[in-house]
């Protein structure tokens, strides 16, 4: 019997050992669950960094891909403006060479216009010289108005002012000269009738 009460003790004892070791492993897994589970967490965490660290990249490499392209649009413009203004001073030297060419041309133009109204002028003098006698343009007596030399000249009731007969790009111009001689000449002229023949 006292063996089988040591035995019966001893069980107890191993038992007992036994429960508190199974609640000390119970407790182990319940904290080892919980430190699996922040383990899975911190795995899916880092999982989700690992993508957003490669998205970031693309994109890195994607803003890199576009710099490039940019700069090699930016260099083009760079080029084709550089050409555009040197076309561009180039068409302006042209247009200042032009423009003292068209000035100086229509000067000597003007001039040689003002000498024949000049000319046309003294011509014309002459018909005011000699009543009754009518001359042409070139300061020849009129055949036909010599017949009629006993008749008084009256204006420009069968003829033309003298500004009639310049040409038409020619009326414009004077016309807008600031020149007084220029003017002066103008005035001349439609005050100067040119019979007709």
């Amino acid at each position: 019997m006292d063996d089988l009460s040591a035995s019966l003790k001893k069980c107890q004892r191993d038992l007992d050992t036994a429960m508190r070791d199974k609640k000390v492993l119970l407790e182990k897994e319940e904290h080892y669950g919980k430190e699996i589970s922040k383990i899975d967490s911190l795995r899916f965490e880092l999982k989700a960094r690992d993508d957003l660290i490669c998205d970031l990249r693309a994109s890195e490499d994607k803003l890199h891909a576009d710099l490039a392209a940019k700069t090699d649009e930016l260099l083009k413009l760079q080029s084709q403006f550089d050409e555009l203004s040197r076309e561009c001073c180039k068409i302006r030297d042209e247009y200042h060479f032009f423009q003292e060419n068209a000035e100086q041309q229509y000067c000597a133009m003007l001039e040689d216009k003002c000498k024949q109204i000049e000319a046309m002028s003294v011509r014309l003098a002459q018909l005011e010289s000699y009543p009754g006698q009518t001359l042409s343009a070139d300061g020849a007596l009129c055949a036909r108005c010599a017949e009629k030399n006993a008749e008084p000249v009256d204006d420009c009731a069968e003829g033309h002012a003298l500004y009639e007969y310049l040409p038409t790009a020619l009326r414009e111009f004077v016309e807008k000269s600031d020149s007084d001689e220029v003017k002066a000449a103008v005035e001349e002229m439609r005050n100067t009738c040119v019979p007709n023949h």
